[in-house]
This record gives structure tokens, sequence and C-alpha cells, in this order.
């Protein structure tokens, strides 16, 4: 059975490569985008079933701990809100979300 493909769409190669080391171990292949733009292009070619984008929608990836920023993220339709740097218990939460 081919691996889940999940895309990271992050500016930050280390925050990518973070995510990467995370994904691996829980059977899913990380697809890595630095850009929304480079990600549209992915996306056009290939079924991703989950992203993970930094400071955009479904899952904001973020280094602010900022309530008000994590209630307008999912007011604007993001289903999760992860903090960075990583924390694994936080991407089996996102997981646990999209599964549902």
């Amino acid at each position: 059975m081919a691996a889940i493909e999940v895309m990271v769409v992050a500016h930050d190669p280390e925050a990518q490569q973070a995510f990467a080391r995370a994904l691996g171990p829980r059977g899913l292949a990380p697809i890595l985008a630095s850009t929304v733009k480079e990600a549209e292009a992915i996306v056009s070619r290939q079924f991703i079933s989950l992203v993970f984008c930094f400071d955009e929608v479904p899952v904001v990836v973020s280094r602010r701990d900022d309530w008000e920023r994590r209630r307008n993220a999912l007011r604007a339709g993001a289903f999760g809100y992860i903090l960075y740097p990583l924390a694994p218990e936080e991407i089996d939460r996102a997981l646990e979300l999209w599964c549902r």
C-alpha cells in the first residue's frame, strides 16, 4: 500500500524537514513546497490528502502562540492550528481531526 501523501508548505527549510521527520514514521509521505504557488502547481498534478501550511489554511502552522490568531484561522476555515517548533502530538491531533 502506498503511503498517504501529505504536503507541507513552508518557506523555512528547517520547518519543512521537521515535518518530514515527524510524518515519515507515521507512514505518511511528505511532499514539500516553499510557496503557495508551488503547492498549487503540485496539487494540480497529484492528489494530496492533507496540507500543513504556515499561516494559511487548512492546517495553520505558526510560531505565534496567540489565541486571537488561532481563533481567526479557525474562523477562516482552518481545522487545526499547530505551534512551531513542532511537537509530534500536535501532528497526531491534526491527523485525528482530519480523519473524522
